[in-house]
């Protein structure tokens, strides 16, 4: 495990003043963890029901998508059924993709492209990948400090709690697997397989972010296709 460290929970320094480059990643990553909410339902698809016709690329019968406006590819396994594919936006005129399987929609794989500064032209410059995954993509999701707050006593605590459980860089893009957990009957638990890059989107230099996720229950059946997919991102500018 290359970089990594198995089941990290949130162990980050500077909460109340975050870096410049947190600051630059913010956006991208804090707009990828909004997303998950959404992500999160049942119906993917009828909650992404707006096209956004800004994101050029179509999946192949193969499983290749190649998006030729923001210059990335990635590619899917067709050996647990068809992939459906829409396009949207997040809050902060994030462009998104997001394909799901149509048999089993709660396993998704999602790309969101955001802007960054021209100075930061790779990964390395935020740090080694365990530090970018426990301070900018675990960090905005795990919540279970708030547990121990002393205005928590009105019974238990059903803030979600995420953890690293792998981190590793694949040239040049960052790949970081993590679990968030969220109890009550509202709840889930989940694992996500992301890779993380800096290039340009064609306009300017942007942080492009896949997340591959699916729920603990069929991590079993899912995850090696998953990782799988995780690895074949590629940036193209």
């Amino acid at each position: 495990m290359a970089g990594g460290s198995a089941a990290a929970h949130t162990t980050y320094e500077g909460t109340n003043g975050l870096s410049k480059r947190r600051n630059v990643l913010i956006q991208g990553t804090g707009a990828a963890a909004a997303l998950l909410t959404t992500l999160l339902t049942p119906n993917v698809g009828a909650a992404l029901a707006d096209e956004d016709p800004n994101i050029i690329g179509t999946l192949n019968a193969d499983g290749t998508f190649v998006d030729t406006k923001q210059s990335y590819e990635l590619k899917l396994s067709n050996e647990k059924g068809d992939w459906e594919q829409v396009n949207t936006r997040v809050p902060g005129n994030k462009n998104v993709t997001v394909f799901y399987l149509k048999d089993k929609p709660e396993v998704s794989v999602s790309v969101i492209v955001a802007g960054t500064s021209v100075e930061f032209t790779k990964m390395g410059a935020f740090g080694s990948p365990l530090e970018f995954a426990l301070q900018n993509i675990v960090a905005p999701l795990d919540r279970a400090y708030l547990c121990k707050a002393p205005s928590n006593n009105k019974g238990p605590c059903l803030e979600p709690t995420a953890a690293v459980v792998d981190a590793s860089d694949n040239a040049g893009i960052y790949q970081v697997t993590y679990t968030v957990e969220k109890p009550g009957p509202e709840g889930f638990d989940r694992t996500f397989f992301s890779a993380v890059g800096v290039g340009s989107n064609g306009v300017s230099q942007a942080l492009f972010t896949l997340t591959a996720q699916v729920p603990n229950a069929s991590k079993g059946e899912y995850d090696t296709m998953l990782k799988a997919t995780a690895k074949s991102f590629k940036l193209l500018r």
